[in-house]
């Protein structure tokens, strides 16, 4: 599977390194399930995509801590399709090329590339018919081409899909508009504070004494901090002034000793209120990622490309709000939520208040 070796898998896992790399198509289940399930089996996605019909998420098949094999049919047990190629780099030559189908939980097809049409061959006519044709150098490439060709599945080109921190991924002032547009509708916008100044920055920066990240200063100049919970599950955003308080507590608190856990670099962002907050690091390429701690010191982050930036955050968060498709496991705040906070997909669904009609008499709906 050369071409993509060339362009998507390429760029993402290395040409020159060797190892299995997983390009999962789904359909009738969100990704947000998908990636939770990869996160849930130690994989972490590297790139994704979504198209009309199709969505698509890349993965290392190697994990980290227990090396199990990945269970992709898992990904779609509770409905929906998957498909799986699974290909592996070494030294720019392709090895063990496979794939499989899975729906609903079960697997519907499954084949190594190299033995195709050793044993059962039902519904594989059209891609015995690819691998016959033509030079074998560009065997595996024309039984991906009728694989994809049978299943509808898009092209994996550079133009439609990248790194987990750069595809479809909306701009900050872009995330915020569509963010105010749903509080709108709910009636919540007042719990969105005004802009941050110029000044209001300036402020934080010498307080701290250092530049404050590029995306962080456009965050605040949406909104500086908000009383709403922006964030899955009970983050608010942390006003300027807040900041600076946070950020003294934190580099107090747990700044001490030989191995603290928050430094002078980091800036917080958001709080749950008690005591927890996430954060960016100010300088070197580490500013580009959202942290997090609990008030104990663990990290309250995982390998959701949600936190893969801020300006990806903002986007994934309003894409969840004005869609209500799940975000790491969380759906959107409505009028059924405690306190305007996002629910957890799992969590039961509230009954809403009763109707009271004249007289105070419930009214069944």
């Amino acid at each position: 599977m050369d071409h993509w070796m060339r362009g998507p898998l390429g760029w993402v896992v290395g040409q020159d390194e060797a190892e299995e790399t997983g390009v999962v198509f789904f359909r009738g289940v969100s990704m947000d399930a998908v990636v939770r399930g990869l996160l849930a089996q130690r994989r972490v996605p590297m790139a994704y995509g979504k198209g009309d019909e199709w969505g698509v998420v890349m993965h290392p098949m190697a994990g980290w801590g227990e090396d199990d094999a990945v269970d992709h049919a898992a990904l779609c047990a509770a409905g929906g399709e998957v498909v799986v190629f699974v290909t592996r780099s070494s030294g720019g030559e392709q090895q063990e090329s496979s794939f499989a189908q899975y729906r609903d939980g079960r697997v519907e097809m499954a084949f190594e590339f190299a033995h195709l049409g050793e044993g059962p061959s039902t519904g594989r006519a059209a891609f015995l018919s690819a691998a016959a044709e033509g030079a074998p150098e560009g065997r595996d490439e024309r039984i991906a081409g009728a694989i994809c060709a049978h299943f509808g599945l898009p092209e994996l080109g550079n133009e439609d899909w990248g790194r987990r921190d750069a595809k479809g991924v909306r701009g900050i002032a872009e995330s915020w508009g569509r963010i105010e547009g749903w509080a709108r509708d709910q009636g919540v916008s007042r719990e969105l504070g005004p802009p941050a100044t110029t000044e209001d920055i300036a402020r934080v920066e010498a307080h701290i004494g250092r530049t404050m990240p590029y995306e962080l200063a456009e965050l605040l100049r949406g909104h500086d901090g908000t009383d709403l919970y922006v964030l899955p599950r009970h983050w608010t955003l942390l006003s300027t002034s807040a900041i600076t308080s946070w950020w003294d507590t934190m580099t107090t608190v747990w700044g001490r000793g030989d191995h603290p856990y928050f430094l002078p670099t980091y800036v917080p962002f958001a709080s749950d209120g008690g005591g927890s907050v996430l954060w960016v690091d100010s300088e070197g390429s580490a500013g580009r990622y959202v942290h997090g701690q609990s008030r104990e010191g663990e990290s309250v982050v995982n390998g959701h490309p949600m936190w893969d930036s801020l300006t990806s955050l903002m986007h994934h968060v309003a894409e969840a709000l004005e869609t209500g498709e799940p975000l790491d496991g969380c759906l959107r705040p409505d009028d059924t939520s405690d306190f305007g906070m996002w629910r957890h997909v799992d969590d039961p669904v509230p009954k809403p208040p009763p109707r009271l009609g004249k007289y105070g008499v419930v009214i069944e709906d």
